[in-house]
């Protein structure tokens, strides 16, 4: 065969050219394709994650009368507080409106767009455990020399429950933006509470600082509102059970409330596999 003219030899140098050219841009659809599958993985671990902290919401709750008990379960676990709250230590929380609600019927949430605070109190925690007291009674059993006695379960009543000398946070619930202004409670009758343990909130670059000289709270700052009202830094939130009624304020959380956690995982895995077969077709000359 002869030599090659010039204009073969240009071919063949730009045929090589296409080629590597094409295997650099190979690289896109193969990398696209594992960060779609990368995202399956994070869907998977998320979705674990959701289903994990549902099942310690709605599971059996745990009595909470000892510091270290509460210290240990970890947030969203469903918890039974019982002890007496600090009323005229009230902090109001917002103004913020309640979203996670039912708009159906009348009443405060009748289908218009309310703004109010979420209402965090202290709680002076104390024991829901009743005490058995037992009893002694003359019977026929006495007169041969017997002792009768009788042991029975005492009530829970305010009289016979011990404080355990430490204040949570309670977040009571939404109230409307009026009820600030109302007067403190003044009675602290003992009452239990079922609620879940929370972390507190994060403050954003668009949120003004806390005030709490004129009880002004923009978020929830747990260390900053234990240390304000004497309490330990420990927040739970009140819930209630079935559809939530408009006869009771302040408004606890709805205990079937969606868990609000960000996961766009499953998005950005339709995106990756898109962008990945999409320049897979694009490429099929290379």
């Amino acid at each position: 065969m002869g030599a090659s003219t010039p204009q073969e030899r240009i071919l063949k140098a730009s045929g090589r050219s296409t080629r590597r050219f094409g295997s650099i841009l190979w690289t896109f659809p193969i990398l696209t394709f594992g960060l779609g599958c990368w995202q399956v993985y994070r869907l998977k671990w998320k979705m674990d994650i959701i289903d994990d902290i549902k099942s310690r919401m709605v599971g059996d709750p745990i009595a909470i009368s000892d510091l270290q008990v509460l210290q240990n379960v970890p947030e969203y676990q469903r918890v039974r507080v019982c002890g007496r709250f600090v009323h005229d230590q009230a902090m109001f929380l917002g103004p913020r409106g309640r979203s996670d609600v039912s708009h159906d019927g009348g009443g405060v949430f009748s289908g218009t767009s309310n703004t109010g605070y979420y209402v965090v109190t202290p709680m002076i925690v104390s024991s829901d455990t009743p005490r058995p007291t037992t009893t002694k009674s003359a019977s026929w059993w006495s007169w041969l020399g017997f002792r009768s006695e009788k042991t029975q379960q005492t009530t829970l009543t305010p009289q016979n429950v011990e404080d355990n000398g430490f204040k949570i946070l309670v977040n009571r619930g939404w109230v409307p933006l009026e009820y600030k202004t109302q007067p403190p409670q003044t009675t602290s009758q003992t009452t239990t509470i079922e609620a879940i343990k929370r972390n507190g909130e994060f403050k954003t670059s668009f949120m003004p600082e806390n005030d709490p000289q004129t009880n002004h709270w923009y978020y929830m700052n747990v260390p900053e509102m234990a240390a304000w009202t004497d309490a330990k830094d420990l927040l739970v939130e009140s819930i209630m059970d079935g559809k939530m009624t408009t006869n009771v304020v302040p408004v606890p959380r709805r205990s079937e409330a969606e868990v609000r956690i960000r996961n766009n995982h499953l998005e950005y895995a339709i995106t990756w596999y898109g962008l990945s077969i999409a320049s897979a077709l694009l490429l099929r000359r290379f």
